[in-house]
């Protein structure tokens, strides 16, 4: 799957219904994103990248490399915890799900500390 397919993927995933929708969401100028969309640019610089992944919650090498499949059933919190050093092997979805829970909790934390 390339950029644009994968754009397109997470963008439907996501809810998104075009790309300035997309522009507004990701603060990514939407002549940029047309440009990617419309295949005129071959390298996406890394501050765009950056706010894509942040956005969609993947990682820059499940962006960016064509060899990677993102509509994976697992959670991308943890395929990004297990580049991390976090072994997730044996693990099922109960109990993927419940470590998402108190990723989520933790998450809610630190938020609530910094308000």
């Amino acid at each position: 799957m390339n950029l644009i397919e994968k754009l397109h993927y997470l963008m439907k995933k996501n809810n998104i219904r075009n790309i300035a929708q997309l522009s507004r969401e990701t603060n990514i100028p939407y002549t940029t994103l047309k440009s990617i969309f419309d295949g005129d640019v071959n390298d996406i610089r890394l501050s765009t990248s950056r706010k894509l992944c942040d956005f969609f919650k993947i990682t820059l090498d499940e962006l960016l490399d064509d060899n990677i499949s993102i509509n994976s059933t697992k959670n991308t919190d943890f395929r990004i915890a297990s580049y991390n050093g976090v072994d997730v092997n044996g693990l099922d979805e109960t109990d993927l799900k419940e470590i998402q829970e108190f990723v989520n909790f933790k998450r809610n934390m630190k938020n609530k500390k910094e308000q």
